[in-house]
C-alpha cells in the first residue's frame, strides 16, 4: 500500500519536557490535551527545509490556537541549517508534536511522509515559512467540516515589506459539488483555488483512494493533489468559504516559487506534465465540455 510507513523513515515522537516552553509565551495559553489520551481530530503536516528564520513563528501560530484537538507532524527534509534542531526543541515541550528527520527528497515526498503518519480524522498542510491567520482560525475551519469531505477557506498574501497585498476575490460561502469546484478552480471565479493549504481534507478520502503527492512534479503539485481529491467521485462535497481567513502566505525573496521563476529552470517541464495529468483526470471524471475547454486552454495558474 502507498500508505505504509517507509522503513527508512527516522521517526521520533517526543514527550513533554519542563525545560522549555515554546508558543504564545504562556504555557497556560498554549497547553493542549495530551494526544496520547485520544486520537487527534486534525493532523497538521508541516514540511521543513532550511527555514530556520521562520519555523518557530509558523509553529507558534499553530500552538496558540483555541482549537486544541490536533497533532503537528514536522517533517525535516534534510535541512542544512538549524531547522531540524529547532523541530526537536519544540517537540520536547509539546506532546502533540511529532518530528521526522529524513534525507532531502523534496516537498512532495516530505508531505507524503506526513500523510503516512497522520492519525487525525482531518488533514491540513501548512508550509513552514507561512503562518495560520489568527488564534481562532482552526476552530473556524473545523466548525465547517460537518457533512463535507473538504473545506477551503480564505488566506492573506503578506508581501516582503510585511504589508497585506492580497487581491481579495469575490466572497463565497457555500457547500458545492466537486464539479462546481472544478469549474471555479479553472475559471478563477473566486481567485486561485489550487493551493493545498488553507484547506482541510477528510483523511479517509485520501487514504481510501490512495491520494498522495506526485513526487515527480516540481511545479503545480498542489493543484494536482487537489484535483485528485475532486476526481474521486462526483458525490464529493466541499465547503468553500473565503469569508473566513485561516492562512498567511508570505511572499519571500528567496522562496522556492521565486527561485523557480527566475529565468530558465528544467523543473518547469514538470509543469506541462502536471497540466496534462490534471486535464486527463478532470475529463475522465466529469466528461464536462466546459471543464475540458477550460483545462485545455487555460494555464491552470493565474
Amino acid at each position: 500500500s502507498s500508505w505504509a510507513a517507509s522503513p527508512n523513515t527516522n521517526t521520533t515522537t517526543w514527550l513533554p519536557s519542563s525545560k522549555r516552553s515554546w508558543g504564545c509565551g504562556s504555557e497556560k495559553n498554549c497547553k493542549s490535551a495530551n494526544p496520547f489520551d485520544m486520537l487527534p481530530l486534525l493532523s497538521i503536516i508541516v514540511p521543513v527545509y532550511n527555514v530556520e528564520p521562520f519555523l518557530l513563528s509558523c509553529v507558534r501560530s499553530i500552538l496558540c490556537q483555541t482549537f486544541r484537538n490536533y497533532e503537528i507532524i514536522l517533517v525535516d527534509d534534510g535541512s542544512k541549517d538549524k531547522s531540524g534542531f529547532l523541530c526537536d526543541q519544540v517537540a520536547e515541550s509539546h506532546a502533540q508534536v511529532k518530528v521526522v528527520h529524513q534525507e532531502n527528497k523534496g516537498l512532495s515526498a516530505a508531505r507524503n511522509v506526513g500523510l503516512r503518519l497522520a492519525k487525525g480524522e482531518w488533514v491540513m498542510f501548512v508550509d513552514s515559512d507561512d503562518e495560520l491567520y489568527d488564534e481562532h482560525c482552526l476552530k473556524g475551519i473545523m466548525e465547517r467540516t460537518q457533512n463535507v469531505d473538504m473545506v477551503m477557506c480564505g488566506h492573506s498574501n503578506i508581501g516582503i515589506s510585511g504589508a497585506d497585498v492580497t487581491e481579495y476575490p469575490a466572497k463565497v460561502n457555500e457547500v458545492i459539488s466537486a464539479k462546481k469546484y472544478a469549474r471555479y478552480l479553472l475559471d478563477f471565479s473566486y481567485g486561485y483555488l489550487g493551493y493545498v493549504w488553507a484547506k482541510v481534507y477528510r483523511r479517509t478520502l485520501l487514504e481510501h483512494n490512495s491520494i498522495i503527492f506526485n513526487e515527480s512534479l516540481n511545479f503545480c503539485e498542489d493543484q494536482h493533489f487537489v484535483v485528485q481529491c475532486l476526481c474521486v467521485s462526483q458525490d464529493i462535497k466541499i465547503c468553500l468559504d473565503n469569508t473566513l481567513s485561516v492562512y498567511k502566505y508570505f511572499i519571500r525573496k528567496n522562496s522556492v516559487m521565486s527561485s523557480l521563476k527566475k529565468g530558465y529552470n528544467p523543473k518547469f517541464f514538470t509543469d506541462f506534465e502536471a497540466y496534462k495529468q490534471i486535464a486527463e483526470l478532470l475529463h475522465e471524471r466529469f466528461h464536462d465540455p466546459l471543464i475540458d475547454n477550460l483545462a485545455l486552454n487555460n494555464d491552470i495558474m493565474p
